[in-house]
């Protein structure tokens, strides 16, 4: 049994659910059975592909979430944000377009390439992350967001799994240091959760151990997403 050539694993949920540990075990438990694998974190560190959209951020920060921050206060920033998305709806949407145009760029370099030439990927976040943060980013419903994966999935690789490790967010936020706030992993949670239950996403109980949770998704993948390759 092997995987096919263009096998992508995906991994999602909220900071300190343990989706990284999870990825991070993945690759290396596929790589002790001998599968070409890359590790690829959905955060590509600031590195952007339309060069229009880094100055539109620093503009978009100045002129219209001046005087908020995210860490110290985000009930404030949430309402800014939504407030100032729900007023200025066509520059909203423009500022969402372009990040999701250059994410797509980003994914078929750093994820849908490597696949093509035959590596395995477990990719820590995917397309699914990046819908749900512009459904927030732009105060849409996120049924409104959604569609754009059809389009996202034309240039590329749909994934043969995709895990949800699901921890509440108390657990989450004493997890990590630098999350500021619960409020922000409870928006997103709740998101998540609505988001496996559109996409029939594999949720993962989060308070598991980690190598029995690496276990139980090798485990779905054979089930589900490994064929036989022709000799």
């Amino acid at each position: 049994m092997k995987i096919r050539r263009t096998h992508l694993i995906c991994v999602a949920g909220i900071d300190g659910s343990g989706k990284t540990t999870l990825a991070l075990g993945l690759v290396n438990r596929l790589r002790d059975m001998g599968y070409d694998v890359q590790y690829v974190h959905g955060d590509a560190h600031g590195i952007q592909f339309l060069p229009i959209l880094k100055p539109i951020k620093t503009l978009a920060k100045i002129f219209f979430m001046r005087g908020t921050n995210q860490q110290s206060n985000y009930f404030h920033y949430r309402r800014v944000q939504v407030s100032i998305s729900s007023r200025h709806r066509l520059l909203s949407g423009f500022y969402g377009g372009l990040c999701f145009l250059d994410y797509c760029a980003q994914a078929f370099v750093r994820v849908a390439l490597p696949a093509m030439r035959g590596k395995t990927v477990v990719a820590d976040r995917y397309i699914y992350d990046v819908l749900l943060n512009l459904a927030l980013a732009t105060a849409r419903p996120l049924e409104a967001i959604l569609h754009l994966s059809n389009i996202f999935f034309k240039l590329n690789i749909i994934p043969n799994a995709v895990f949800l490790v699901d921890t509440p967010e108390e657990i989450a936020f004493r997890r990590k240091s630098d999350i500021y706030s619960l409020d922000y992993l409870r928006e997103r949670r709740s998101a998540y959760l609505e988001m496996a239950r559109r996409f029939d996403f594999a949720v993962l109980d989060g308070q598991s151990d980690p190598d029995g949770l690496v276990s139980e998704a090798i485990a779905r993948c054979f089930r589900t997403a490994i064929q036989p390759e022709s000799s």
